[in-house]
């Protein structure tokens, strides 16, 4: 798995790709987030969009993630989850959760809602 780290307003986007799954993938998106919530980002959004295959491990993480910021004061996003990605969101009724937008300005737009 790759994580691509980029600002775009007051949100730390992150590109993810590969495959987000037990091991290292999950382990690396988790210690991603912790060091953004550890110097203050708050506004964290997931670029989903190469991201090829995720197992219940990968949703793990994004859960344990979003809370950890929340306990920051913040809030995880989900653009761009396709095909077995947003299927597996679906399933699970995590889309709920964390509700998949079509592009970034409007998950940009959700953080300030």
């Amino acid at each position: 798995m790759e994580i691509r780290t980029r600002q775009r307003d007051s949100a730390v986007v992150l590109d993810v790709s590969g495959r987000l799954t037990a091991g290292a993938g999950a382990d690396q998106l988790r210690g991603t987030i912790a060091q953004l919530a550890g110097e203050g980002k708050k506004r964290v959004l997931l670029n989903l969009r190469d991201l090829a295959f995720m197992d219940s491990t990968g949703l793990g993480s994004l859960a344990a993630s979003s809370e950890l910021l929340r306990r920051h004061g913040g809030h995880l996003g989900v653009v761009n989850a396709r095909g077995p990605v947003r299927h597996v969101f679906q399933i699970t009724r995590l889309n709920k959760v964390f509700p998949d937008f079509e592009d970034e300005d409007a998950a940009l737009a959700s953080f300030a809602a």
